[in-house]
């Protein structure tokens, strides 16, 4: 039976006794009619984020996760979601069965590519108590039809000397934001640009909704100031407060209601305008097991019936519009009130680093708050102002360097994807316009023009479905326009404004500028890449060296189809395909290592900005802002670490040196001495044999041994010295080694996948390292022409073998 593990936020996480019982009843079904069994695996909402980021990490884990609707943007740019396939996508209704801006927030800024499927949704809204309205002479279904109602209503209740008209957190809340977005939002205002790109704190429109929100606190009594975040909650339960504004999902609220006279005159209302909505979505790990059975799985969760279960039991609202029409909630007064705020809600933004914008909110309205609080006489209006920009100035470098790492990311995912469709995929043909497909979901449209039989004429070939039909008619003569003119320079050419230079294209409706790039295979030109921009000029820098480097991808899988087309007629051209496969594999590495040398310098860049960053500012940011800031220097410096260590097993084999004969013996000499302070601190005893004469290379077996022999030091037993044996024998024509040690052992089913690359069966401080070290020494022995395995059992040790030629 295929099992696939789904991770799942619930309260209560760690125990059978909550909702992990009733959601496994839930899921029944689909195991009954699939034989797929789902294993759930709970998390909590406070340790959720980084247990999700461990397994991004890593890369494994659960197939399919409940998340945070802003951390997918996170988990995308690093390339560790499987976008969702367009056909699940049009299953499920698409953006037509959800509320708009709840399917949008799947999608990163300037994206075509869905990330995530909205799952369900909470809202924030007015909670009030009926019988202080009635007292002081208030009609509650006019009270909060609009801001002004709502204000008129808090000066009634203030002049009737109800002593908390008003309830907000004024301390540091994360709830602060979330209430403060309608205000922000119904003034016109916003937080980030659409694009992702700036902070709009400081403009004219947010300052209006801030103030509009900050001049309520003088309907909010002394007490409230002196609450902490979580006792604003219970202060209202306790019939405290007038009206409040509080988080929820849907019946949440009454479960924390004790006070009887509080229930029974309990009323909610939306707040007028826009209201904050919270996402919780599914998303699709790219490293998912059995891919076919995660997405019956995801389908099924994002289906009506069990939304719609699911969210009655929880309390919260189902994304979809059709269950939310669902009589259960659309007849519940409580939910039909939810529903309507929904109506009316927006969500904040799909960026990476949301998180630290957040945080920094949090702190700053929180010191606004108390800032007025003290000195009652000071300008609103100004004390606004100056923080917010404070924060724009703040966070206009972390947006800058989020813009920037969700293009590199874009980037990098569309080359990733470029090569896997192209993977399986021979016919020429086929394989183009499956990457034209593709490219679509970039927002790139392009058509590819390749020469005739006789090379007369460039003609197109395939193109991107939503460009004019026209253009698969087009033929341009050799060496003429800008096609011709593009092959005989070798380099790229643009059309800024194609209305103004049309050549042969004419007026083809909906294209305005071109930019067009050579595809050439070495000194052979095969065609030319064509994109289509939308408006005049609408390409940058940026867009030139995508689209040069798609085109080299191109022009090679262009050549690689040819050949293959041509080896299945005669054994020659076949040896000649070898040829060409091995030069062009020759310059894929040589490519790679030339993108992962030049990731590192952004990551070099980053990384010493935000040390200057905590350098010059440690005294005007607090303790939070520098926890992120060491976050985010670690994570690079581990980046970079993974990127070396990456480049080192690229070079294992292009950048090999000529087998000369080689001492083992002084080979281990050195080793020794490289790991002398390991060995020494943890009390390691090494033994070996006479070892041999051998032919390889010198700086590989080095760091075979030591790699083999720093593994048996690290992972030895707690409390126990390390002892490690190596030993020899020659057998037939080749030398057995092996290296024994009396460590933790190993289990025999992660015998093969420990020599994958990046793949660790031990994580944590104790035991570091970017688990790359085993697949390069599988390398070296496989480079000098010998085998490797392993034998182990856990708690008993383990012993690595590989064998090495010998000497002819």
């Amino acid at each position: 039976m295929t099992e696939i593990v789904f991770s799942i936020i619930l309260p209560d996480a760690d125990s059978e006794s909550g909702y992990i019982k009733e959601v496994k009843q839930l899921l029944e079904p689909f195991e009954q009619s699939t034989k797929i069994r789902v294993k759930l695996e709970p998390l909590d909402w406070p340790t959720s984020w980084q247990k999700l980021m461990e397994y991004s990490q890593r890369g494994d884990g659960p197939d399919i996760s409940h998340v945070g609707q802003t951390w997918a943007s996170s988990f995308a740019a690093m390339n560790t979601l499987m976008p969702i396939p367009d056909d699940i996508a049009d299953s499920l209704g698409g953006r037509e069965k959800y509320l708009p801006y709840l399917w949008d927030s799947g999608y990163l800024p300037g994206e075509k590519q869905l990330w995530c499927i909205p799952w369900y949704c909470g809202t924030c809204l007015l909670f009030y108590r009926r019988d202080i309205l009635r007292k002081a002479g208030i009609d509650e279904t006019t009270a909060f039809n609009s801001q002004e109602s709502l204000k008129q209503t808090l000066e009634k209740l203030k002049s009737g000397n109800i002593k908390t008209p008003w309830l907000v957190p004024t301390q540091r809340s994360v709830n602060t934001v979330h209430y403060i977005s309608s205000w922000i939002w119904n003034a016109g205002g916003d937080y980030i640009t659409p694009d992702g790109k700036f902070p709009v704190f400081n403009d004219k429109n947010t300052l209006k909704g801030l103030a509009d929100y900050f001049n309520l606190g003088s309907y909010i009594s002394d007490d409230v100031y002196k609450l902490q975040d979580s006792e604003i909650e219970p202060y209202f339960w306790k019939g405290n407060a007038a009206i409040a504004v509080q988080w929820n999902g849907g019946p949440l609220v009454y479960r924390e209601i004790t006070e009887p006279v509080v229930m029974n005159n309990l009323g909610i209302a939306p707040i007028p305008g826009f209201s904050f909505v919270g996402i919780s979505s599914l998303v699709v790990w790219r490293h998912n097991k059995n891919t076919e059975a995660t997405l019956k799985l995801l389908h099924f969760l994002s289906g009506r019936k069990f939304m719609t279960e699911f969210c009655k039991l929880i309390g919260y609202l189902p994304s979809r519009i059709d269950a939310l029409n669902a009589p259960q909630f659309k007849n519940d007064q409580l939910y039909s009130t939810v529903i309507k705020a929904l109506n009316s809600g927006r969500a904040v933004p799909s960026i990476i680093f949301w998180s630290v914008v957040e945080e920094r909110l949090i702190e700053t309205f929180g010191q606004i708050w108390q800032t007025l609080h003290t000195n009652k006489k000071s300008d609103t209006n100004q004390i606004i102002k100056n923080k917010m920009d404070e924060i724009t100035g703040f966070l206009k470098f972390p947006l800058r360097i989020s813009a920037e790492t969700q293009r590199r990311a874009r980037e990098f995912r569309l080359m990733y994807e470029v090569g896997q469709s192209a993977v399986s995929q021979m016919h020429l043909e086929k394989t183009l316009q499956i990457i034209l497909n593709l490219l679509e979901t970039y927002d790139i449209n392009a058509w590819i023009m390749l020469p005739d039989e006789n090379k007369n004429e460039l003609k197109t070939l395939v193109m991107s479905e939503s460009l004019p039909k026209d253009i698969m008619n087009l033929v341009i003569p050799a060496g003429k326009d800008i096609q011709g003119w593009v092959l005989s320079n070798k380099t790229p050419a643009l059309i800024k404004d194609i209305q103004a230079d049309p050549g042969s294209f004419g007026n083809i409706p909906g294209i305005s500028s071109l930019l067009v790039v050579p595809l050439f295979c070495g000194t052979i030109p095969v065609g030319t890449l064509n994109i289509a921009g939308l408006t005049p000029d609408s390409f940058t820098d940026d867009d030139l060296q995508l689209h040069t480097i798609l085109a080299q991808n191109m022009a090679m899988i262009i050549e690689r189809t040819r050949l293959f087309d041509q080896l299945e007629s005669v054994q020659l051209k076949l040896l000649h395909q070898a040829s060409e496969l091995s030069r062009s594999n020759k310059e894929l590495e040589e490519f790679a290592y030339i993108v992962s040398h030049d990731l590192q310098e952004p990551l070099r860049m980053v990384k010493e900005y935000l040390k200057l960053l905590k350098r010059r500012y440690h005294d005007k940011i607090d303790a939070n802002a520098t926890d992120f800031i060491n976050f985010a220097v670690d994570g690079s410096e581990r980046m970079q670490t993974m990127i070396k260590d990456l480049l080192a097993y690229s070079r294992i084999s292009s950048q090999a040196k000529k087998f000369d004969s080689i001492d083992v013996s002084r080979v281990l000499d050195e080793v020794l001495t490289n790991l002398k302070y390991t060995i020494d601190k943890s009390k390691a005893v090494i033994n070996f044999d006479k070892l041999p004469v051998i032919k390889g290379d010198r700086t590989q077996l080095i760091q075979l041994f030591q790699n083999l022999i720093g593994n048996a030091v690290k992972f030895h037993k707690p409390g126990k010295n390390p002892v490690i044996n190596i030993h020899v024998e020659k057998k037939n024509a080749e030398w057995l080694f092996s290296v024994q040690d009396n460590g933790i052992g190993i289990d025999s089913k992660n015998f093969e996948e420990l020599f994958f690359i990046f793949k660790r069966l031990k994580t944590g401080p104790e035991y570091p390292g970017t688990g790359i070290g085993l697949a390069i020494c599988k390398k070296i022995v496989e480079h000098h022409n010998g085998r490797i395995w392993i034998e182990s059992e856990p708690g008993k040790g383990t012993t690595f073998f590989f064998t090495i030629k010998t000497m002819v």
